[in-house]
């Protein structure tokens, strides 16, 4: 699935459990920050893609995750393993980030960019 992106594009951690499924970004255009969490809400990792750098990376099941777009028109692929399912079995949300819906979305979003100096 391609994705499109802008930077104040905000996604809630999430992973893959029910069934276990990895996930594959190969990004085509712009520049995107992918995050890991570890159960608690602590950062694990951060992965800065480019076209021209890193391009493509593996994140594998059960690892919550979020992705930042850096520059306007991020243009990302996402694969994952099958089969598919909807978005309330497919994914579980990381209790201790805002729902994107959420008035508090915002200022998360903004106060994790800072965090992480992007």
């Amino acid at each position: 699935m391609a994705i499109a992106l802008q930077p104040n594009s905000y996604i809630q951690a999430h992973k893959h459990e029910n069934p276990d499924k990895r996930e594959l970004f190969t990004i085509y255009q712009g520049e995107l920050v992918i995050i890991t969490y570890k159960e608690n809400g602590d950062l694990l990792s951060k992965y800065h893609l480019t076209p021209k750098t890193l391009r493509t990376i593996e994140l594998r099941p059960r690892i919550y995750h979020s992705l930042i777009a850096i520059k306007p028109d991020t243009v990302v692929f996402e694969m994952k393993d099958g089969p598919w399912e909807s978005v309330e079995k497919d994914k579980t949300f990381a209790p201790w980030m805002p729902s994107e819906d959420s008035p508090e979305a915002e200022e998360y979003f903004n106060t994790l960019k800072e965090r992480l100096g992007l």
